[in-house]
């Protein structure tokens, strides 16, 4: 029985040599190749927005005289006085924006004056008056060759009896033209 009993031994410890010796080959996957380098697209900005059509001459005269109509409005002063009241300050302002935005436009200032007092006098008034709205309006950025002034002193008063008419005759009007 030694004889089997080595022979079995032998047998057991012939396979776990065998066993043991073999080498179990553990197989990983290949490593996939890295992905292609992102390719940076650039996106051209969208086209601006075309233009806005263009006036045609007759078309921007008729939309500038509607501009003038509602700005050009006179300006009234206190007797005696060429000081700018605050609300011939907001006509001017909007003049001024006015003018600034369209140089084909010019205005003249206009001083007036009521029929009381001498012509002389009033022909000065009106001056001084013409020349406080232009000054205001130089001062506002309007170009200087888009403005001038003259005086008509009373040669425009209604000849009124009242304070009523007298005040409507202190004042600058401010007709204007497209050139």
């Amino acid at each position: 029985m030694n004889r089997k009993y080595a022979l079995v031994l032998t047998a057991v410890g012939a396979s776990m040599l065998i066993g043991a010796c073999t080498k179990t080959e553990i197989v990983t996957p290949p490593t996939p190749p890295p992905p292609p380098p992102m390719e940076t697209v650039v996106v051209p900005p969208p086209p601006p927005p075309p233009p806005p059509p263009r006036d045609t001459v007759a078309e921007r005269r008729a939309r500038l005289q509607g501009l003038m109509a509602e700005a050009l409005k006179p300006i009234y002063f206190d007797l005696d006085q060429s000081n700018i009241k605050p609300e011939g300050k907001d006509i001017l302002t909007k003049v001024g924006s006015l003018l600034k935005e369209y140089p084909e436009l010019f205005v003249t200032v206009e001083g007036n004056a009521d029929e009381r007092g001498s012509t002389e006098y009033n022909q000065a008034l009106g001056d001084r008056r013409a020349a406080s709205a232009k000054k205001w309006l130089e001062s506002f950025g309007v170009k200087s060759t888009q403005l001038k002034s003259i005086s008509y002193g009373k040669e425009k008063a209604a000849n009124g009896q009242d304070e009523s008419t007298w005040s409507k005759d202190r004042r600058d009007d401010l007709p204007g033209e497209i050139r």
